[in-house]
């Protein structure tokens, strides 16, 4: 069987930072790894930074595309992305599995502008409908690329829906109710990590200048992860105890400070993330929205305490190996982080749960359910 997976969501900034990119390229790797009977195929459209990379392209493409898996041939198109787009909107054209040299299968692991032939069979990946739930957490031109993406339209085709959570899954099945059939929920993976060694650790402690006990907060500083809500609760922890802690926040984005105990490293890398993660007492994740939830997974797997929200996704991410607030209550936030700073034996009890918990998200579990779809009538 010929299976081609859209890797478009690779090309987007940053990708190698972001879920969706995340996602796409682990999924890549599992499919592959795991189904060598199959022929498999990647789809990409660049015009330039991707067909002529320069060395540093180079290297970071090698990361993206190339694995230790059987043969993948990459198919490259080099249309203007507006124009592809533009067409794909106005007439449907071109299919792109035809396009691409044909294929049984198309695998979409995110939404897009997207046509495929009658033939082929469409595997639709969401990963969360953030942009109909509340679209006030995103901008004008953001809400208008996902009108013009026409999800009711991409969903209609879809042989089959995948969504990376229960949550998920009952948005799509709540907004789309006729294609709620087609769903089927599939968790991903946790995402591989590079190896943090103490030598990284004292590397990153150092340049950083990080306290010897810090809560940890990494993604994007936005509406709907609730970063307002989080200073809160650390100024009123710093209010009511004695505990010297700093909140460290790691990703894009700004707030306003609540607390002279409070700092925003920016954006860093991953290399850097997992240092972070694996030298934090504990990662704090209020989010209000998620599809799934990759920063309490990748802390878990170091074995690092989370509080999380118990909004959307995050309790089937979590489960019983976290402790779960309300996202509206800086003071129980607070009164969890106060918990942890507290005691001792249930640090090393989260941590010990986190650990177990991170080893049930596996990508050959996540490949395997969706080879299943690709092969099933």
């Amino acid at each position: 069987m010929k299976i081609t997976v859209d890797l478009r969501p690779l090309l987007e900034p940053h990708a190698q930072k972001h879920g969706v990119g995340v996602y796409t390229r682990e999924l890549l790797h599992a499919l592959t790894f795991h189904g060598p009977e199959h022929r498999w195929t990647g789809f990409v459209n660049a015009w330039s930074q991707f067909v002529i990379p320069s060395e540093a392209q180079r290297a970071e493409s090698r990361d993206l595309i190339e694995h230790d898996v059987p043969p993948l041939h990459i198919i490259t198109k080099h249309l203007p992305n507006k124009l592809l787009n533009l067409s794909l909107f106005t007439t449907g054209r071109p299919h792109l599995d035809t396009w691409a040299g044909g294929a049984d299968v198309w695998i979409a692991p995110n939404l897009n502008f997207t046509g495929i032939s009658p033939h082929c069979k469409l595997i639709q990946v969401v990963h969360d409908i953030s942009f109909l739930v509340n679209p006030s957490w995103y901008s004008w031109k953001s809400r208008a690329w996902h009108r013009a993406i026409r999800v009711q339209k991409v969903l209609n085709r879809a042989d089959a829906i995948v969504a990376i959570s229960h949550a998920t899954a009952e948005d799509v099945a709540r907004h789309f109710p006729e294609n709620a059939h087609k769903i089927h929920i599939i968790y991903p993976g946790t995402p591989t990590a590079p190896a943090v060694t103490p030598e990284n650790q004292q590397i990153t402690r150092k340049k950083y200048r990080l306290p010897a006990r810090f809560f940890l907060y990494v993604g994007a500083l936005e509406p709907r992860k609730n970063i307002s809500m989080l200073l809160d609760a650390f100024a009123h922890f710093t209010h009511t105890t004695a505990y010297p802690h700093e909140l460290i926040l790691a990703g894009p984005g700004r707030a306003s400070l609540r607390s002279n105990r409070t700092r925003f490293l920016g954006p860093v890398s991953a290399k850097t993330k997992h240092a972070l993660l694996s030298l934090a007492e504990v990662l704090v994740f209020p989010s209000l929205y998620e599809g799934f939830g990759f920063p309490p997974l990748e802390a878990m797997s170091h074995g690092t305490p989370v509080i999380a929200s118990w909004s959307t996704s995050l309790p089937e991410v979590v489960g019983d190996a976290g402790l779960l607030v309300s996202p509206y209550k800086p003071h129980e936030l607070a009164h969890a982080m106060r918990m942890i700073a507290d005691h001792q034996d249930v640090r090393e009890d989260l941590s010990r749960r986190a650990l177990a918990r991170a080893q049930q998200f596996t990508w050959e579990k996540t490949a395997r359910e969706f080879l299943k779809l690709c092969t099933s009538q």
